[in-house]
């Protein structure tokens, strides 16, 4: 039977290559002539076949009690720690969610930027990453919302996207966000950031018990 983990390194360079094909897709459709968006269209929909191979083999179920408090007592993380991912590209947020529940965390998923505050409120993530450019709201639009609330405005949250401009860099910086990723970057790179924003959500609960409890 292959475990978890091995499944892991399967699917992690086919999402990543999914994840650039569609990065290319959306951000440099443009600048592709027929022949290149063929070649790119072509290339996405094997990786997603290869995936479906792989998900079709046999392998250890993921959320095996067994296997995640391994996997936590190796990291080091408590259960508590919940992430909240908030992007529409699926490849992104398979490779981040694997590796994060990989490392002991527990990840939360949402596609679109509507809906972000009530899940917030509801599922108390320890941390928030929020892609910047998604299909119904902007990152910062959903951060302003976030930072609205009382019951989530300390809530840790980070940026995502692939090649910001100066603009969106400066809007950042007044936004109380705790971090920026650009994309691409490494999965070693991205779990070291995310360790580190996790402590930023120390005070988080503690302040959240501290604000009235009204919406």
């Amino acid at each position: 039977m292959l475990t978890q983990y091995m499944i892991h390194n399967l699917r992690t360079p086919l999402a990543s290559i999914a994840g650039f094909s569609d990065l290319l897709c959306e951000e440099g459709i443009g600048l592709l002539n027929p022949r290149q968006k063929d070649y790119i269209f072509r290339i996405r929909k094997n990786v997603d076949l290869l995936q479906e191979q792989i998900n079709s083999l046999g392998f250890s179920d993921p959320t095996n009690k067994k296997q995640s408090d391994q996997a936590k007592a190796l990291h080091g993380f408590s259960p508590s720690k919940n992430i909240l991912i908030v992007d529409d590209n699926e490849a992104s947020r398979v490779i981040h969610r694997d590796t994060l529940e990989l490392s002991g965390y527990t990840v939360l998923e949402m596609a679109r930027g509507s809906g972000v505050v009530q899940c917030a409120i509801k599922q108390c993530p320890d941390l928030i990453l929020l892609d910047l450019n998604l299909p119904d709201f902007s990152g910062f639009e959903v951060n302003r919302q976030l930072k609205n609330s009382r019951k989530t405005k300390n809530i840790p949250v980070v940026f995502i996207s692939a090649m910001p401009n100066i603009a969106e860099k400066q809007d950042y910086l007044k936004s109380g966000c705790v971090g920026f990723l650009e994309k691409p970057f490494s999965l070693s790179f991205f779990l070291e950031q995310v360790n580190s924003f996790i402590r930023c959500s120390k005070n988080y609960k503690k302040k959240a018990l501290e604000s009235p409890s009204s919406f």
